[in-house]
């Protein structure tokens, strides 16, 4: 049985997206996937989940980590992505985005995926 999870694949070349703020912090919106294997420990199997961050973030991240920290605690908030997010928007022609339903336009824009005068 193949699971939806591991079937999605990543994105590629998707434009990294501005900074957005919530709650007065600082937040990079990506979209990223989570994937899930089997794996066993002590006769019983497990399901694991992770994320592969893409090297991009990845090295972001790491320029604004403390030097002395071996690994880079990040707080993520997530949600199930749709189909509007898995788009390079900087690569979408003005009639799509223009045909956009007002929610959707307002969501990438809130979410830095749509510039705010388009």
């Amino acid at each position: 049985m193949e699971d939806k999870i591991s079937s999605v694949e990543t994105p590629k070349e998707v434009s990294s997206p501005k900074r957005i703020k919530v709650l007065g912090k600082d937040f990079i919106p990506r979209v990223l996937v989570l994937r899930k294997r089997k794996v066993k420990a002590r006769g019983k199997e497990y399901f694991q989940y992770y994320i592969i961050v893409p090297k991009d973030l990845a090295m972001e991240l790491e320029k604004e980590a403390k030097p002395e920290l071996d690994e880079i605690p990040v707080l993520a908030l997530v949600r199930i992505a749709e189909w509007y997010h898995l788009l390079d928007w900087s690569n979408v022609k003005g009639y799509l985005k223009k045909s956009l339903p007002k929610k959707i336009k307002e969501e990438l824009q809130e979410l830095g995926f749509l510039p705010t005068a388009d």
